[in-house]
């Protein structure tokens, strides 16, 4: 009887946007871009880090698509026919760019810094205190 009554009354909750196929590859994307740190110079694109510069004043985040592409199917497989790169044209503002890295023409995908949801300030700073059950997240 209070199972049936349960079921009776039940709704759908809605799945949080980060839980679909798209909210799932923009928080791979964000990962991705995170190695930008690692990269030392532009020419670090041909080995396969995404790497930041400053033109005109505004940090972008400039990476391969074929990079991206095997960092993502290497963590899920099952994105594998996803339109990806629509996707970062209207989620990131993504745009897409050649240039020539030691004599070789190569495409770049560039996003700008500020799209880019990555952690940019240090941890062991300001504590923030935790939320307390009655507060909303």
């Amino acid at each position: 009887m209070v199972v049936r009554e349960l079921v009776r009354t039940m709704g759908r909750i809605a799945a949080p946007p980060d839980a679909s196929p798209s909210g799932q590859i923009l928080d791979m994307l964000d990962d991705f871009l995170s190695y930008y740190e690692k990269a030392r110079s532009r020419e670090d694109l041909l080995r396969g880090l995404p790497v930041l510069e400053t033109p005109n004043g505004i940090q972008e985040i400039g990476f391969r698509s074929q990079d991206f592409r095997r960092y993502l199917l290497a963590r899920k497989p099952s994105l594998r026919d996803f339109k990806v790169w629509s996707l970062l044209h209207q989620a990131r503002d993504c745009v897409t760019r050649p240039v020539k890295i030691l004599g070789k023409n190569v495409r770049v995908w560039i996003i700008p810094l500020a799209k880019a949801n990555i952690q940019r300030e240090e941890f062991g700073g300001a504590q923030e205190a935790a939320p307390k059950p009655e507060d909303e997240i």
